[in-house]
């Protein structure tokens, strides 16, 4: 069915600065790229909500997949990026500028139900801009408009009603359809930076005098004017303010948004990882710390009756040593305290064996048994892997990757070492967290080059 595109490409004033040479006007799909992509599908996949087969995007996946620009700002829902490269150089920029005794400004906005609220007239209408047009972007129209939904409440299920907004909730194409829905955001702001996963917004800008808070705020005001056009809700009570600084009398400026005042808070959660304006991760330890034994307990009040120490070992790995390791990269201590507090939960779990099942063995030998490796050694093997997949482009993060430096000796040694470390002339740049990756990598000392000889060092290691 062919839509006419007059009757839904709804026009949008923001986005007349958007140019594109693309042109993707019709989809030709050949016989042998049919056969290959058949050929390569995976039956045992299945489809979501929206009951698109995974052989249709199979099948059209070279145009699909033609290259669009997105924004580098955006970590979301993309290959070779995550929260970690989002977290990651977010906080390294901003500990760069608190060495040098400043202050950086960050305001973290939240979008009221984002993905079901894009505007499907919107949406197609940047499609067209992005130079989507002609059949292919009246098939993804198609792939928006005439849904209907209903409610189940208790058993009763309500009357139909179309949707008029919103991307299909575990559709394949909904997280590239929303990215490009904001893509454009970056035209917005003209004096701060900005980072973002998928509908997770933060903006930052260093703070020199009274006139970047003003810079602050007009950029603040931009972004608000774009979510009004472009149909999308700021929720304010969930929006605040931090400043990151090591001053005694940092600059205080109220910021506001539609005359609401955003909160200052001394500490925010940022894609799961605590941070604190001082940049110090004790308060995030202490919330994964509290957060794994009260896990701990939970898997062990219900699994008393579990016979099976490997059913055991496979529940806490995953409910509770999982906790303590998401974003370890950017978090991970260098204060013996901090880490001996963390080794407490895995040597409780192991305790607590030794005792169920009357084992006549240490908690470390047991440990060694099941292949439970210390949490310290687990992180230091996130960081070297995190260099690996840097250097062998299996994460996209040129801003990190330049600020990884070769160590060239000036003469003839018989020791060398593979990366140059920075020095620290401050406590606090211990948690500078490339620092650490690059020691590691160190004494490690394998050639980055090779995953065959990463997995075998890695085994040589203990690490699984």
């Amino acid at each position: 069915m062919y839509i006419p595109l007059n009757s839904i490409i709804a026009p949008n004033p923001t986005n007349s600065n958007i140019n594109s040479n693309i042109n993707i006007s019709s989809v030709n799909v050949s016989l042998s790229e049919v056969f290959e992509g058949l050929n390569k599908l995976n039956l045992d996949n299945t489809y979501g909500p929206d009951q698109l087969p995974p052989i249709i995007l199979f099948k059209c996946r070279y145009a699909l997949a033609y290259h669009l620009i997105l924004i580098d700002e955006q970590h979301g829902f993309r290959p070779q990026k995550s929260t970690s490269t989002n977290l990651l150089i977010y906080y390294i920029e901003i500990l760069n500028v608190i060495e040098n005794k400043g202050q950086v400004d960050a305001i973290y906005t939240d979008l009221s139900k984002a993905f079901d609220s894009v505007d499907h007239g919107i949406l197609i209408n940047k499609l067209n801009m992005y130079g989507i047009s002609g059949p292919l972007l009246s098939w993804l129209s198609s792939y928006l408009i005439g849904r209907t939904q209903q409610v189940i409440v208790s058993g009763k299920v309500s009357s139909s009603f179309n949707t008029f907004s919103g991307v299909p909730q575990g559709g394949h194409l909904s997280p590239l359809l929303f990215l490009l829905f904001i893509n454009d955001v970056k035209l917005l702001f003209k004096f701060c930076k900005f980072s973002l996963f998928a509908d997770d917004l933060k903006m930052y800008i260093k703070m020199n005098s009274v006139n970047d808070c003003v810079k602050l705020q007009t950029d603040l005001v931009r972004f608000s004017n774009w979510c009004s056009t472009n149909k999308l809700k700021i929720n304010i009570d969930k929006c605040a303010i931090i400043s990151f600084t090591r001053r005694k009398n940092p600059l205080i400026h109220k910021y506001s948004l539609d005359n609401h005042p955003i909160t200052l808070v001394s500490s925010i959660k940022d894609l799961g990882i605590i941070l604190s304006n001082d940049l110090s991760f004790n308060k995030h330890i202490s919330y994964i710390y509290s957060k794994a034994m009260r896990m701990l307990g939970f898997v062990r009040r219900q699994c008393c009756d579990f016979n099976n120490i490997i059913c055991l070992k496979t529940f806490y790995c995953s409910l509770v040593r999982s906790g303590l390791e998401y974003g370890s990269i950017i978090w991970n201590p260098y204060q013996s305290g901090l880490i001996e507090r963390l080794d407490r939960v895995q040597c409780n779990f192991l305790r607590h064996l030794v005792f169920k099942f009357e084992l006549n063995v240490s908690a470390d030998s047991l440990g060694r048994e099941l292949g439970l490796h210390s949490l310290t050694s687990r992180r230091t093997f996130n960081d070297v892997s995190f260099i690996f997949k840097l250097l062998n482009n299996k994460l996209s993060s040129p801003e990190i990757l330049e600020k990884v430096n070769w160590k060239v000796a000036a003469f003839n040694a018989r020791s060398t070492t593979t990366f140059h470390v920075p020095f620290q002339s401050q406590s606090y740049s211990f948690n500078e967290p490339l620092s650490p990756y690059v020691k590691n990598c160190n004494s490690v000392a394998f050639d980055f080059n090779f995953e065959n000889e990463f997995k075998l060092r890695c085994l040589c290691l203990g690490f699984r």
